[in-house]
């Protein structure tokens, strides 16, 4: 069955374009649990819920992840997808795949 997780960043690290916009974003990068991965504003990656490391009652816990993550929307029929690199847990840098038509 093809599970995924939810990601929720700071809109910091968005394009002024889409920072506005109230957004879903999914990722098969990871653990596909239905687990949320959060990209905070410091930059740091956090989990909620993961197998690995539950924390009860659903709080946020800091992710010691080194790899990339590309999480995913479509706004308005335009397809938005991302890299997240990150090393240790901390975002290095989030850059914007080719949109595709």
């Amino acid at each position: 069955m093809g599970m995924f997780d939810h990601v929720k960043i700071d809109k910091k690290f968005l394009p002024d374009k889409i920072k506005n916009l109230d957004l879903d974003w999914q990722t098969k990068s990871h653990n596909n649990y239905l687990n949320t991965l959060t990209i905070d504003s410091s930059g740091k990656l956090n989990t909620n819920n993961d197998t690995d490391n539950w924390v009860e009652y659903g709080e946020n816990k800091f992710l010691d992840y080194t790899g990339e993550i590309r999480f995913y929307t479509s706004i308005e029929n335009i397809w938005w997808e991302f890299v997240a690199f990150f090393e240790e847990g901390i975002l290095l840098k989030c850059i914007r795949i080719k949109e595709r038509k």
